[in-house]
């Protein structure tokens, strides 16, 4: 249907197509085979990175959600508007669906953080739901596991995860049923489970049911925010008297929040909001993640350094990955990519698009099947050089670390370590040495180096 087409009964939403769409317009012919798989994410990132030209500010919701939303100099993380959702729907394509999980360890302020994000996205002209949590819904109905053998425990702990999978793909079909842009809100994943079960348990389960940690860890999920514990950074405010099913000491709820970060390591979109600031600038930094993997208005940053000496082996857990990246036929000023990135046999599949929007950078990305990654292969563009690399995941003081190995040829390698954060700020770990801060030099970035002594691209396998 056409962005501006009426038909019987409705009233049209403009007597005359704004002038943006004109650009959206040329930008779609331009690219019209690689834009149809994305246009309904891209519009949303269009949308929310520039509203404040296309809507009204006359809106009572959008109002009171900036009072909601001020900070005390006066300043907003973006300033909410409703964005109509019958404007929404006239995108071609599925409407997109986002998966987000909150997590981490007791006392965290998930709850506070649902609240937020539901009203905030519902604003934006989100559909959102909630997700509940399944280990509260079983232990509160009467499950009782304590003082039971690891058999007995491994079942209820299958059982716990294909709850929560049944849970969620119950809210997903639903959300897709309705044909807008959702957001779902997991509280807690199905990875959180790994906190609770030894090693050798994990592999256990695993094996029984024939999972993978790559489909249930990366596939089912588009960001992970984990918010971490008050028992670490604001231990003056750690209660578990909001949650019945909690008992823990602070020590417990430190040890816990750390296993449950360790099992969602690895995952391409994980984001820590610890304690380093008052409780409004924790949830404002996890608006601004969630903002990030929207494609809407954030501040967050993200930092680049070149490793300029040999690096030994990481002193740390980590989770490493093959990455391949290839670059699309793209409209101008737009890069748009399709990524493979594969762990123990198996892969999960992007395609992403990048534009610079007032100067900001905006990237859109959607889960693609290995079908869809074929198609869109056939769109490679010749002129760039597919970029193989290693990425290592890994945690340094609540902060994630990925380490990428860019393999320019057999002799060349670069070392360039990226880090997400919403601190200009960011502190190093002590055995990573001899770097040079690249975050405003493009040379270093994967676009660049696809770009820079390009060659055909090598037959994907």
């Amino acid at each position: 249907m056409h962005l501006f087409h009426r038909t019987r009964n409705q009233i049209p939403l403009f007597k005359k197509p704004p002038k943006f769409y004109s650009r959206l317009k040329h930008s779609f012919q331009a690219t019209k085979p690689n834009f149809l798989f994305f246009l309904p994410l891209f519009g949303l990132g269009f949308l929310g990175a520039a509203y404040k030209s296309f809507f009204s500010s006359g809106s009572a919701l959008a109002e009171e959600e900036k009072q909601k939303n001020s900070s005390e100099d006066g300043e907003f993380l973006f300033e909410p508007k409703k964005i109509s959702k019958n404007f929404l729907k006239h995108y071609h394509g599925q409407a997109p669906i986002y998966r987000i999980v909150l997590t981490g360890g007791p006392c965290g302020g998930k709850s506070t953080a649902l609240a937020q994000i539901h009203r905030h996205l519902s604003a934006l002209g989100f559909r959102v739901y909630m997700v509940p949590e399944a280990a509260t819904i079983l232990l509160g109905g009467g499950c009782q596991i304590r003082d039971v053998d690891l058999e007995r425990y491994l079942i209820f702990q299958t059982n716990l995860i294909k709850m929560q999978m049944a849970l969620e793909d119950r809210f997903y079909s639903v959300a897709k049923s309705t044909s807008e842009p959702s957001v779902l809100i997991m509280d807690r994943g199905v990875m959180d489970a790994k906190a609770y079960v030894s090693d050798e348990g994990w592999e256990m389960l695993l094996n029984d049911q024939d999972w993978n940690v790559v489909s249930i860890r990366d596939k089912r999920y588009d960001t992970i925010i984990h918010l971490v514990t008050a028992a670490n950074g604001a231990e003056k405010y750690y209660t578990t008297e909001n949650n019945l099913v909690r008992s823990e000491t602070m020590e417990q709820a430190r040890a816990l929040d750390l296993k449950i970060l360790n099992a969602w390591i690895g995952h391409p979109k994980l984001s820590i909001v610890d304690n380093s600031t008052d409780f409004d600038g924790k949830m404002r930094r996890v608006l601004d993640y969630i903002c990030r993997d929207l494609g809407l208005p954030q501040s967050g940053f993200e930092k680049r350094f070149l490793i300029q000496s040999p690096l030994k082996e990481l002193p740390v857990h980590y989770e490493e990955f093959e990455i391949e990246q290839i670059y699309l036929a793209s409209a101008p000023g737009t890069q748009s990519r399709v990524t493979r990135r594969s762990q123990y046999g198996t892969s999960t599949y992007t395609y992403s698009v990048k534009q610079y929007i007032g100067g900001r950078p905006v990237v859109l990305e959607r889960q693609l099947s290995g079908r869809e990654f074929s198609a869109l292969l056939k769109q490679a563009d010749p002129s760039y050089r597919v970029i193989r690399k290693k990425e290592q995941c890994f945690l340094w003081e609540n902060q994630c670390f990925t380490l990428n190995y860019y393999f320019i040829t057999p002799e060349v390698t670069h070392v360039v370590l990226e880090a997400i954060t919403t601190d200009a700020d960011i502190k190093l770990p002590p055995f990573i040495s001899d770097v040079k801060d690249v975050t405003e030099t493009e040379e270093y970035t994967s676009f660049s180096i696809a770009t820079s002594g390009s060659t055909s691209p090598e037959p994907i396998r």
